[in-house]
């Protein structure tokens, strides 16, 4: 008997603990408002287990197509001739260089990788329309060794155009590659007959006072009249400085900077002289000099670019003596026979031309350059232009009407 009451009090207790198992209410696992975005931070596999024995599945690991950005880079298009590209970087150190890719994905935040001595503006063109950072910005930043970082593009093909606006004088800048989710496409490239033309002149030049801020050359006439052409360009632009006045000579830093090459300009764009005659308060510089000066100059833009460069001598400024220098010169060394036109544009209203002004010389010059690209520079008007060079020639001399 005593065996039996032994037996029913341990089923009783079993019972009681099972009851107390199966009902038992239990809290559902709180989900983490964290995520991640590391592919390499979360096993690879779906058995990954909290310590509460959650599973998570692991995320797709994302693989980002870079591209490093060299000389030697395939199917990218290069802005800025006169820089000197190695098989490491791509320089970008005077305004409106910079490149170009077309790629193909489903989307994504883009990253240039960039190195700066100082800060250093650039905007991004998706598709030939401008592409605001993440704060709404057209502008993007960079001091130091970063990346640019791109907002979040839409899924399919984009070509993405990355341009310094900064003046040169801003500091140096180098991209090392762009990373991307997606593959590159080939560019279509330029049109064999595509003119090289060079943009030399001071601050107007490289869009002094036109953006946010910062100098924006992408709202110049220089960076507007090269796209308008379709043309490969250069431009050289030295912000306060004329060809004697200002901070240094343009004259004599022309051609000589570490970044410059020796590549040939077809057509090169001369608007220089008006620091010059605006630093003295009524125009009463030294037109002497100055014409001295600007002769020089043209000598060196057909050393360096070949006897067959068009140069174009533009005139931004309502100064009558600076523009009656800059007649004189070129029509000393021969004028248009010579290859040496003279093109005057409207004055600025202000102090500088403004952004509509600005595109006003664009339509003036694409027209212009347009009508003289094919203009043939004979041997004997040549030979004028070079003994222009060597020996000082009497601007008035009656040989030059003939």
């Amino acid at each position: 008997m005593r065996k039996l009451w032994i037996f029913l009090l341990a089923c009783a207790m079993i019972v009681g603990l099972t009851g107390c198992s199966l009902f038992k209410k239990t809290e559902p696992m709180e989900e983490s408002s964290e995520t991640t975005t590391d592919a390499t931070s979360v096993p690879d596999s779906t058995d990954a287990t909290t310590e509460g024995g959650g599973v998570i599945v692991a995320p797709p690991a994302v693989e980002l197509t870079t591209v490093k950005l060299n000389s030697t880079t395939e199917n990218i298009r290069i802005f800025g001739f006169r820089e000197v590209y190695s098989d490491k970087m791509l320089p970008c150190n005077n305004p409106g260089s910079g490149f170009e890719i077309k790629i193909s994905g489903e989307g994504g935040v883009v990253n240039v990788r960039t190195q700066t001595s100082d800060p250093v503006s650039f905007r991004l063109y998706v598709d030939g329309v401008a592409y605001n950072n993440a704060n709404g910005s057209p502008y993007y930043t960079i001091n130091g060794v970063k990346n640019i970082e791109i907002p979040a593009i839409s899924a399919g093909e984009h070509t993405l155009r990355l341009i310094r606006v900064s003046d040169r004088a801003e500091g140096e800048a180098k991209f090392y590659n762009i990373a991307f989710v997606g593959a590159q496409v080939a560019l279509e490239p330029l049109s064999e007959d595509a003119l090289k033309v060079e943009f030399l002149g001071d601050g107007i030049t490289g869009g002094e006072g036109l953006g946010v801020n910062v100098d924006d050359v992408t709202l110049s006439y220089s960076y507007l009249t090269a796209w308008g052409l379709k043309s490969d360009y250069s431009i050289v632009a030295f912000e306060g400085q004329g060809l004697i006045s200002g901070n240094s000579a343009i004259g004599s830093s022309y051609g000589t900077a570490d970044d410059y090459t020796t590549n040939s300009a077809d057509v090169v764009v001369l608007n220089v002289g008006g620091v010059d005659f605006s630093a003295t308060g009524g125009g009463m510089i030294d037109s002497a000099s100055f014409k001295i000066a600007y002769k020089t100059l043209l000598q060196k833009l057909r050393e360096v670019n070949g006897a067959e460069c068009k140069v174009v001598c533009v005139v931004t400024s309502s100064n009558a003596a600076l523009t009656s220098a800059v007649s004189e010169v070129c029509q000393g060394l021969g004028g248009d026979q010579c290859g040496f036109y003279l093109k005057t544009l409207t004055a600025p209203t202000g102090e500088i031309p403004s952004v509509a002004e600005h595109s006003a010389y664009a339509a003036e010059l694409i027209s212009y350059i347009s009508s003289i690209k094919d203009k043939v520079i004979g041997p004997r008007e040549l030979a004028k232009a070079e003994q222009g060079y060597g020996t000082e020639v009497d601007f008035d001399s009656a040989e030059w009407t003939t």
